[in-house]
């Protein structure tokens, strides 16, 4: 294990509120400062959560892109920021499209501003009402003008905008948000076949009965076809809308999981870190001689290089004691599931309704039965919290 391949890397599961800035600025800004603590070089954000994801028709107003780039500026100057690639999402209007986009920064300067290129239109999604996607695979526009408030705060006037890797000194870093990791084509296939080391994930993914699995899966199955480390980061809780977001933060590599953070509970911020040896991932891919064949002829994909900064920092592999061990995925039961999720959610709805409690008529029958069972599950949730000095709850 070489000191010069520890790479230590953070994924953070957020409770968002739909345009609640000044909470939202806040939770990131701790979960970075955890990230920090935690000895990471890179902190992975869920998907749009400087605005919430659940905003809906907000998204067509310009105050919601307008108070997204105030909250980036307070971001990209705040001292906490500093010495830590950090990875945020909001939308962004480019040449008057709407965009779903990440913002990579990195000591207030703007890396890359990534769009996603697969809309979620299924079940409870309905994106394309408000985002177009990226459909230019691997392009990017050198000239996107940042705003006033960004140049006058940074003094950066444009930024990369599109589909590109970031070549980092030591590791290069690719991405993918959330629905493209379900799609048949799904980026990160390219990604690791140019050789791209770590491809990260924001997603706001909801809670289904197992979809966790399927989750787990993805991802430990593009890992260890094609070798490289994961890293998956999704929002908790109602944010505003009828579903509930169920976290779980992941990272696996070669088609291991190495970490994994809670699915059900009612922290609003979680930080989930791995220290890995990358030079696994090259030695994985060496061995697999079908897989360097392909690698050799894919078409090459557009990398902004970002010299100055290295993943594998000497700091943070002198203090490491030793690499996350490949574990086994930790499952709840389906009963489990209809227990914890629907009680998160009804906590979440009460405390941002502004009420103090809720009215339960019981009738004797099934109806009433099962949702008091599922109050009753919310309060042990609530009172497990309390008891636990989780003084956010409190």
């Amino acid at each position: 294990m070489e000191a010069a391949s520890l790479c230590t890397m953070a994924t953070c599961v957020l409770n968002q509120w739909s345009m609640d800035f000044a909470g939202n600025k806040r939770r990131i800004l701790s979960s970075i400062i955890e990230a920090k603590r935690l000895g990471a070089s890179y902190r992975l954000g869920p998907e749009l959560e400087i605005t919430g994801y659940g905003c809906s028709d907000h998204f067509y107003e310009g105050d919601t892109f307008l108070h997204s780039w105030q909250v980036l500026r307070d971001l990209l100057i705040d001292p906490a920021t500093r010495d830590i690639v950090c990875d945020v999402g909001m939308p962004v209007r480019h040449l008057g499209v709407a965009y779903n986009c990440r913002v990579v920064f990195l000591n207030g300067q703007v890396l890359l501003i990534r769009p996603k290129t697969r809309m979620a239109d299924d079940g409870n999604y309905r994106e394309s009402r408000w985002f177009s996607r990226w459909t230019k695979r691997g392009e990017i526009d050198k000239t996107f003008q940042l705003p006033d408030l960004i140049e006058s705060a940074i003094g950066q006037s444009t930024a990369p905008f599109g589909d590109a890797v970031l070549a980092f000194r030591d590791a290069s870093l690719g991405f993918e948000t959330c629905e493209e990791i379900w799609t048949i084509g799904s980026s990160h296939i390219d990604l690791f076949l140019n050789g791209v080391d770590i491809v990260v994930n924001s997603s706001g993914s909801y809670h289904q009965l197992r979809k966790l699995n399927r989750r787990v899966d993805l991802i430990s199955s593009c890992t260890n076809k094609a070798g490289g480390l994961y890293l998956y980061s999704n929002l908790r809780g109602c944010d505003g809308e009828r579903v509930y977001y169920d976290g779980s933060a992941l990272v696996a590599m070669n088609g291991r999981l190495v970490a994994q953070s809670r699915q059900f509970a009612l922290e609003e911020v979680e930080v989930t870190s791995a220290t890995v040896d990358l030079e696994e991932i090259r030695n994985y891919r060496q061995a697999n001689r079908s897989h360097c064949q392909q690698s050799a002829e894919a078409p090459a994909l557009t990398r902004i290089a970002v010299p100055q900064w290295r993943l594998c920092r000497q700091d943070v592999a002198a203090a490491c004691q030793s690499t996350n061990l490949p574990m086994e995925p930790r499952y709840h039961t389906p009963e489990e599931e209809i227990a914890l999720g629907p009680a998160c959610w009804l906590w979440d709805y009460l405390r941002r309704s502004g009420q103090s409690g809720y009215f339960l008529p019981l009738s004797g029958g099934i109806d009433s039965t099962a949702t008091s069972c599922l109050v009753y599950s919310m309060s042990v949730q609530v009172f497990e919290s309390v008891q636990s000095g989780c003084q956010e709850v409190i």
